[in-house]
Protein backbone atom coordinates (compact mmCIF):
# COMPACT_ATOMS: atom_id res chain seq x y z
CA UNK A 1 0.00 0.00 0.00
CA UNK A 2 1.25 3.42 -0.33
CA UNK A 3 1.72 6.10 1.89
CA UNK A 4 -1.34 7.94 2.71
CA UNK A 5 -0.97 11.64 2.39
CA UNK A 6 -3.24 14.03 1.58
CA UNK A 7 -4.36 14.56 -2.30
CA UNK A 8 -3.42 18.32 -3.68
CA UNK A 9 -7.22 19.11 -4.35
CA UNK A 10 -7.64 18.31 -0.98
CA UNK A 11 -4.90 20.20 0.38
CA UNK A 12 -5.85 23.33 -1.48
CA UNK A 13 -9.81 22.79 -0.44
CA UNK A 14 -8.41 22.71 3.44
CA UNK A 15 -5.96 25.89 2.56
CA UNK A 16 -8.93 27.87 1.23
CA UNK A 17 -11.67 27.02 3.97
CA UNK A 18 -9.10 27.79 6.85
CA UNK A 19 -8.87 31.17 5.09
CA UNK A 20 -12.56 31.75 4.65
CA UNK A 21 -12.97 30.60 8.64
CA UNK A 22 -10.67 33.30 9.59
CA UNK A 23 -13.56 36.03 9.65
CA UNK A 24 -14.04 39.64 11.45
CA UNK A 25 -15.44 38.91 15.42
CA UNK A 26 -18.86 41.01 13.35
CA UNK A 27 -19.61 37.59 11.33
CA UNK A 28 -21.12 34.96 13.29
CA UNK A 29 -22.49 31.16 13.12
CA UNK A 30 -25.82 29.99 14.05
CA UNK A 31 -25.57 27.12 17.02
CA UNK A 32 -27.97 24.08 15.78
CA UNK A 33 -27.07 22.15 18.63
CA UNK A 34 -25.51 23.22 21.25
CA UNK A 35 -25.46 20.24 24.36
CA UNK A 36 -22.64 22.10 26.61
CA UNK A 37 -24.51 24.58 28.47
CA UNK A 38 -21.77 26.50 29.60
CA UNK A 39 -20.95 29.92 28.16
CA UNK A 40 -20.47 30.17 24.67
CA UNK A 41 -17.10 31.22 25.42
CA UNK A 42 -16.56 27.83 26.84
CA UNK A 43 -18.00 26.44 24.04
CA UNK A 44 -15.25 27.92 21.82
CA UNK A 45 -12.76 27.27 24.20
CA UNK A 46 -11.59 24.21 22.85
CA UNK A 47 -11.52 24.85 19.19
CA UNK A 48 -9.38 27.86 20.16
CA UNK A 49 -6.86 25.99 21.60
CA UNK A 50 -6.61 23.24 18.81
CA UNK A 51 -6.43 25.73 15.77
CA UNK A 52 -5.76 29.35 14.92
CA UNK A 53 -9.41 29.87 13.83
CA UNK A 54 -11.27 32.72 15.04
CA UNK A 55 -14.45 32.45 15.57
CA UNK A 56 -17.15 35.02 16.58
CA UNK A 57 -20.21 34.65 18.93
CA UNK A 58 -23.44 35.91 17.73
CA UNK A 59 -25.85 34.53 15.97
CA UNK A 60 -26.00 35.47 12.35
CA UNK A 61 -27.12 32.89 9.51
CA UNK A 62 -25.63 31.97 6.43
CA UNK A 63 -22.05 30.71 7.33
CA UNK A 64 -20.64 27.82 8.86
CA UNK A 65 -23.42 26.34 11.25
CA UNK A 66 -22.51 24.73 14.37
CA UNK A 67 -24.17 21.21 14.59
CA UNK A 68 -22.15 20.15 18.09
CA UNK A 69 -20.26 20.95 20.90
CA UNK A 70 -20.45 18.03 23.37
CA UNK A 71 -18.07 17.62 26.45
CA UNK A 72 -18.85 15.25 29.70
CA UNK A 73 -16.99 13.48 32.07
CA UNK A 74 -14.66 13.60 35.16
CA UNK A 75 -11.48 12.63 36.50
CA UNK A 76 -9.29 15.77 35.00
CA UNK A 77 -9.54 14.72 31.44
CA UNK A 78 -13.63 15.12 30.34
CA UNK A 79 -14.50 12.39 27.70
CA UNK A 80 -17.23 10.23 26.69
CA UNK A 81 -17.19 6.41 25.98
CA UNK A 82 -19.52 3.66 24.44
CA UNK A 83 -22.39 3.29 26.41
CA UNK A 84 -22.48 -0.57 27.98
CA UNK A 85 -19.68 -2.92 27.89
CA UNK A 86 -20.30 -4.71 24.48
CA UNK A 87 -19.10 -4.34 20.71
CA UNK A 88 -20.36 -2.45 18.21
CA UNK A 89 -21.06 0.75 17.23
CA UNK A 90 -23.00 3.74 19.19
CA UNK A 91 -24.56 6.44 17.56
CA UNK A 92 -25.54 10.52 18.10
CA UNK A 93 -27.97 11.83 14.99
CA UNK A 94 -27.83 15.51 14.66
CA UNK A 95 -29.91 17.64 12.70
CA UNK A 96 -29.91 20.48 10.38
CA UNK A 97 -32.91 21.64 10.78
CA UNK A 98 -33.92 22.08 7.03
CA UNK A 99 -30.37 23.44 6.69
CA UNK A 100 -28.61 22.91 2.93
CA UNK A 101 -25.28 22.38 2.54
CA UNK A 102 -22.15 21.41 0.54
CA UNK A 103 -19.58 21.54 2.57
CA UNK A 104 -18.72 19.84 6.20
CA UNK A 105 -16.04 20.16 7.97
CA UNK A 106 -14.97 19.52 12.05
CA UNK A 107 -12.42 17.49 14.23
CA UNK A 108 -12.69 15.31 16.85
CA UNK A 109 -10.38 15.14 19.87
CA UNK A 110 -10.29 11.36 21.56
CA UNK A 111 -7.90 9.13 23.17
CA UNK A 112 -6.86 5.31 22.93
CA UNK A 113 -8.58 2.67 25.44
CA UNK A 114 -7.00 -0.49 25.61
CA UNK A 115 -6.01 -3.08 22.48
CA UNK A 116 -7.63 -0.50 19.81
CA UNK A 117 -7.43 -2.13 16.38
CA UNK A 118 -7.71 -0.07 13.62
CA UNK A 119 -9.93 -0.80 10.81
CA UNK A 120 -11.26 -4.43 9.88
CA UNK A 121 -10.94 -4.27 6.06
CA UNK A 122 -12.38 -7.98 5.27
CA UNK A 123 -15.98 -5.99 7.44
CA UNK A 124 -16.91 -3.70 4.11
CA UNK A 125 -20.36 -2.42 5.78
CA UNK A 126 -20.77 0.76 6.41
CA UNK A 127 -23.25 0.20 8.75
CA UNK A 128 -21.21 -2.24 10.85
CA UNK A 129 -17.78 -1.71 13.07
CA UNK A 130 -15.87 -1.49 10.51
CA UNK A 131 -12.87 0.55 12.62
CA UNK A 132 -12.34 1.32 16.13
CA UNK A 133 -12.65 4.41 16.66
CA UNK A 134 -15.05 7.45 14.87
CA UNK A 135 -17.18 7.31 12.29
CA UNK A 136 -19.13 10.45 10.93
CA UNK A 137 -21.83 9.74 8.10
CA UNK A 138 -24.31 11.76 6.98
CA UNK A 139 -28.08 10.54 5.93
CA UNK A 140 -30.02 7.48 5.76
CA UNK A 141 -28.99 5.05 3.61
CA UNK A 142 -25.32 6.24 5.95
CA UNK A 143 -22.68 8.15 3.05
CA UNK A 144 -19.30 8.10 4.60
CA UNK A 145 -17.93 11.14 5.79
CA UNK A 146 -14.71 10.91 7.67
CA UNK A 147 -13.35 8.00 10.32
CA UNK A 148 -11.18 8.89 13.40
CA UNK A 149 -9.21 5.68 13.17
CA UNK A 150 -7.50 4.06 16.70
CA UNK A 151 -4.33 1.62 15.60
CA UNK A 152 -2.64 -0.30 18.12
CA UNK A 153 0.49 1.04 18.90
CA UNK A 154 2.68 3.69 16.84
CA UNK A 155 6.17 1.63 16.32
CA UNK A 156 4.87 -1.85 14.57
CA UNK A 157 3.41 -2.95 12.10
CA UNK A 158 0.83 -5.58 12.17
CA UNK A 159 -3.01 -6.48 11.47
CA UNK A 160 -3.78 -4.20 13.93
CA UNK A 161 -2.00 -1.27 13.00
CA UNK A 162 -2.99 2.10 10.91
CA UNK A 163 -3.55 1.25 7.04
CA UNK A 164 -1.46 4.57 6.48
CA UNK A 165 1.92 3.58 8.08
CA UNK A 166 4.93 2.80 6.55
CA UNK A 167 5.69 -0.24 4.81
CA UNK A 168 2.35 -1.63 6.12
CA UNK A 169 -0.28 -4.12 3.99
CA UNK A 170 -3.18 -2.98 6.13
CA UNK A 171 -6.08 -1.60 3.99
CA UNK A 172 -9.02 0.64 4.38
CA UNK A 173 -12.83 0.26 2.37
CA UNK A 174 -13.31 1.63 -0.73
CA UNK A 175 -16.39 3.62 1.06
CA UNK A 176 -13.57 5.38 3.09
CA UNK A 177 -10.91 6.17 0.91
CA UNK A 178 -8.69 8.86 1.71
CA UNK A 179 -11.01 10.50 3.74
CA UNK A 180 -9.66 9.40 7.28
CA UNK A 181 -7.13 10.00 9.97
CA UNK A 182 -5.88 6.85 11.79
CA UNK A 183 -3.13 7.62 14.88
CA UNK A 184 -2.19 5.15 18.14
CA UNK A 185 -1.89 6.75 21.82
CA UNK A 186 0.65 4.83 23.02
CA UNK A 187 4.41 3.42 21.60
CA UNK A 188 4.46 0.54 24.73
CA UNK A 189 2.98 -2.14 25.51
CA UNK A 190 -0.78 -2.16 26.37
CA UNK A 191 -2.98 -2.46 28.86
CA UNK A 192 -6.72 -3.03 28.16
CA UNK A 193 -7.34 -1.47 31.18
CA UNK A 194 -5.77 2.06 30.81
CA UNK A 195 -7.10 5.25 28.77
CA UNK A 196 -4.01 6.81 27.19
CA UNK A 197 -4.38 10.51 27.86
CA UNK A 198 -0.90 11.47 27.50
CA UNK A 199 -1.13 11.30 23.54
CA UNK A 200 -4.41 12.73 21.88
CA UNK A 201 -5.56 10.50 18.87
CA UNK A 202 -5.47 12.62 14.81
CA UNK A 203 -3.29 15.60 16.40
CA UNK A 204 -0.35 14.60 14.12
CA UNK A 205 2.15 14.49 17.31
CA UNK A 206 4.10 11.82 18.65
CA UNK A 207 3.88 9.73 15.74
CA UNK A 208 7.41 7.77 15.65
CA UNK A 209 9.00 5.37 13.78
CA UNK A 210 6.47 3.29 11.04
CA UNK A 211 3.10 5.46 11.99
CA UNK A 212 4.90 9.40 10.70
CA UNK A 213 3.23 9.18 7.49
CA UNK A 214 -0.33 8.77 9.44
CA UNK A 215 0.78 12.40 10.76
CA UNK A 216 1.83 14.44 7.58
CA UNK A 217 -1.91 15.30 6.63
CA UNK A 218 -2.95 19.32 5.91
CA UNK A 219 -5.26 20.36 8.91
CA UNK A 220 -4.96 17.71 11.42
CA UNK A 221 -6.83 16.90 13.90
CA UNK A 222 -9.90 18.85 11.43
CA UNK A 223 -11.49 17.34 8.52
CA UNK A 224 -13.41 19.13 5.26
CA UNK A 225 -15.40 17.75 2.45
CA UNK A 226 -16.55 19.88 -0.66
CA UNK A 227 -20.03 18.16 -2.56
CA UNK A 228 -19.26 20.83 -5.32
CA UNK A 229 -22.87 22.16 -6.11
CA UNK A 230 -25.03 20.12 -4.29
CA UNK A 231 -27.46 20.93 -2.03
CA UNK A 232 -27.79 18.32 1.19
CA UNK A 233 -29.93 18.62 4.30
CA UNK A 234 -28.71 15.39 5.21
CA UNK A 235 -28.62 14.70 9.52
CA UNK A 236 -25.09 14.28 10.46
CA UNK A 237 -24.55 10.98 12.55
CA UNK A 238 -21.33 10.21 14.93
CA UNK A 239 -20.60 6.57 16.17
CA UNK A 240 -18.10 5.42 18.36
CA UNK A 241 -17.44 1.53 17.19
CA UNK A 242 -15.74 -0.83 18.47
CA UNK A 243 -15.36 -4.76 17.14
CA UNK A 244 -14.93 -5.56 20.95
CA UNK A 245 -16.42 -4.31 24.33
CA UNK A 246 -15.21 -1.95 27.06
CA UNK A 247 -13.33 -4.45 28.64
CA UNK A 248 -10.91 -4.66 25.45
CA UNK A 249 -10.77 -1.64 23.76
CA UNK A 250 -12.69 2.12 23.18
CA UNK A 251 -11.86 5.20 21.51
CA UNK A 252 -13.08 8.01 24.58
CA UNK A 253 -14.24 11.18 23.21
CA UNK A 254 -13.18 14.30 24.57
CA UNK A 255 -14.76 16.56 22.24
CA UNK A 256 -16.39 17.02 18.93
CA UNK A 257 -17.24 19.63 16.49
CA UNK A 258 -19.34 19.73 13.19
CA UNK A 259 -19.94 22.60 10.83
CA UNK A 260 -21.83 23.01 8.01
CA UNK A 261 -22.15 25.59 4.80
Amino acid sequence: MENKTMSTSFQSEAKDFNKEMKLTQNTAYEPVVKTDTSTEEAMYLDLLDYSDYQLPKANVKDRIIVLLDFRNGSNGIRRCRREGDSAGCRSNIFQTNGISYSQICGKVVGYQKGSTDAGYANINDINDAYIDGVSITRGSPRRHVWSYIAGLRSKINGVSTCPCNNGTTNTIQSFVGEHYYCESGTNSELSNTKVYTTDPLWDGNNCPSVEASCCNGTGLMWFFRDYGNATITDYIELRVCGIAGWGNEDTPVQLYEIYVK
